[in-house]
Formats: structure tokens, C-alpha cells, sequence
């Protein structure tokens, strides 16, 4: 609940501060894995996934800001742990208006 109130004052604020802003959402995830090292390597390598994709110039020159949580769900057929990123991003209202700027839904995923 605490997390879900500031979430929503920081996205306020930024509303007010860019009225003209324009948000994105965006889920990332892996192949599943099935044990507790896997899942760790895994997690470690989707942060750090994440963080080059953040200085690809193509986002970082119309991000704003993001807000990132990581969620692991477990398959209960077969055990195995699902483990994906849910992203909020900020970007410039640019993004849409330039081709040059503009990220397909192939470019965010490949």
C-alpha cells in the first residue's frame, strides 16, 4: 500500500512538472528456469539487460524517467519460475512525432 501511494505522488508530480509527457508500458521477460541458482542468474542478467537497454541512445534520449519492479510467478504444472520486469516509462511527447526517435515493439524486445 505504501509503495502504490508513492507511485502514484511521483507519477503526479510528473505529470504536473510535463503535462506533455507521454507513458509507456513495458513487460520483459525470460525463458523459464527451475532452480533457485538459475533463477538468481537469471534475475541478475535481466537488470543488467535492462540497464544497457536504458543507455541505448534511442531511449535515453527521450526517456524521463522510469519506474521498474521485477515479478517471479512459479508454474504450478511444472515448478518452474517465470520471472519478467514490469516497466512504466516517461518519455519526451518526441517519441511518437519522429521516426528516429521511436522504438518498435521489435526494438524494445530484441
Amino acid at each position: 500500500m505504501k509503495r502504490s501511494i508513492q507511485t502514484t505522488k511521483i507519477v503526479e508530480e510528473v505529470i504536473r512538472q510535463k503535462p506533455k509527457a507521454r507513458w509507456l508500458f513495458l513487460t520483459l521477460t525470460v525463458k523459464n528456469v527451475f532452480d533457485g541458482e538459475m533463477l538468481d542468474e537469471s534475475l541478475k542478467a535481466m537488470a543488467q539487460g535492462f540497464n544497457r537497454l536504458m543507455k541505448y541512445k534511442k531511449v535515453a534520449q527521450n526517456m524521463i524517467g522510469f519506474m521498474r519492479s521485477t515479478e517471479v510467478t512459479v508454474n504450478k504444472k511444472d515448478g518452474s519460475y517465470n520471472q519478467h520486469m514490469h516497466v512504466l516509462l516517461c518519455v519526451e511527447k518526441t517519441y511518437f512525432k519522429n521516426s528516429n526517435n521511436y522504438l518498435s515493439q521489435e526494438d524494445w524486445t530484441s
